[in-house]
C-alpha cells in the first residue's frame, strides 16, 4: 500500500507530495517476527520439563514482539528516507 503525504519543506518552503511505500516495514514485520520466534521457541524448548505447550506458548509471544518491534524499526527506515526534491535536504515526515 503507498501513502501520500503533502509537507512543505523546511528549508526552502517548497510544497511535496511524498509518496512512501511500507516496505521496509514488511521487510522489518517479517524478519523480527522470525528472529522472535527463533529466539522465544528456543527459551520455550528449555522449559520442556512443564510440557510441549510452553514451547508453543513461547514462540507465538515470540512472533508477537519480533513482528511489533520490526515493524517500529521498519517505520524508522520508510521515514529516512524523505528528501527535498528541490533542494536535497533531508526532511521529517
Amino acid at each position: 500500500m503507498t501513502e501520500s503525504k503533502n509537507v512543505t519543506c523546511p528549508h526552502c518552503g517548497e510544497k511535496v507530495i511524498f509518496k512512501r511505500d511500507e516496505t521496509g516495514r514488511w521487510i522489518g514485520r517479517i524478519a523480527g517476527g522470525g528472529l522472535g520466534y527463533w529466539i522465544a521457541s528456543g527459551l520455550g524448548i528449555a522449559g520442556a520439563f512443564i510440557g510441549f505447550p510452553v514451547a508453543i506458548a513461547a514462540g507465538v509471544l515470540g512472533l508477537a514482539v519480533g513482528v511489533v518491534v520490526g515493524d517500529k524499526i521498519g517505520e524508522k527506515i520508510d521515514n529516512s528516507n524523505a528528501t527535498c526534491p528541490k533542494c536535497d535536504k533531508g526532511m521529517v515526515l
